[in-house]
């Protein structure tokens, strides 16, 4: 897994090779227009989005798998993936499975070209915020330099916290009044001392007499 937390050496690297495939996308694509436009089928390019699972907690995060395919007769030249605006809070978190050529600035991956008849998949992964509610939905755009274009998206929805159990609620077992564990120790302390038949002071004095009685016999 890639993680998005780079230096800055990484980020001058990442545009300087940005750069470099944008350099190589455009001698690809002027060899395609100077080559002709070649037998084209009516398919063209096509992406899909499917998470791993479509209901999160907050707080967590989500993968997704992308598919991008060339179904075409023809090379798809500089193609790009673009994600669009995340739910407000949500963050792409890392992604891995490609080499493909990558902008922070505004998530998209760019490869030199994508043969006819080839499918590249790679994983995202998406950050949920701890205060996400509802359902957010995950968009992307696929476009080629033939004008060529596909979109996709998904929706995740976000599980509801439950808002009345806390977390020391959690710890003491469930939502229990704050008092009642007091009056729980209490009662447990009340049984442990009576005795049957007869009430708590009675039973308290018989053990101190029991006990008494124990020292006597050692000493003797």
């Amino acid at each position: 897994m890639r993680d998005r937390s780079h230096t800055g050496t990484d980020a001058r690297s990442r545009r300087i090779r940005w750069g470099c495939v944008a350099i190589a996308v455009v001698l690809v694509v002027a060899a395609t227009a100077t080559a002709g436009v070649a037998a084209q089928s009516d398919d063209g390019i096509g992406l899909s989005l499917d998470p791993v699972r479509d209901t999160v907690e907050p707080g967590e995060t989500v993968q997704i798998g992308v598919t991008v395919e060339n179904a075409g007769d023809a090379v798809a030249p500089a193609t790009v993936l673009r994600l669009a605006s995340l739910p407000d809070g949500w963050t792409l978190d890392s992604w891995s499975g490609t080499d493909a050529a990558f902008r922070d600035s505004t998530n998209e991956w760019l490869w030199t070209a994508v043969d006819p008849g080839e499918t590249l998949k790679f994983t995202v992964v998406v950050a949920v915020p701890s205060d996400a509610a509802g359902e957010g939905t995950v968009a992307g755009t696929l476009s080629d330099g033939t004008d060529r274009e596909a979109s996709a998206s998904t929706t995740i929805r976000v599980r509801e916290a439950d808002a009345t159990t806390t977390p020391s609620d959690a710890a003491s077992g469930g939502g229990a009044p704050m008092g009642s564990d007091a009056r729980s120790r209490l009662e447990r302390l009340r049984t442990s001392v009576e005795t049957p038949g007869f009430g708590p002071v009675p039973a308290v004095l018989g053990l101190l007499l029991t006990a008494a009685a124990l020292a006597t016999r050692r000493r003797k």
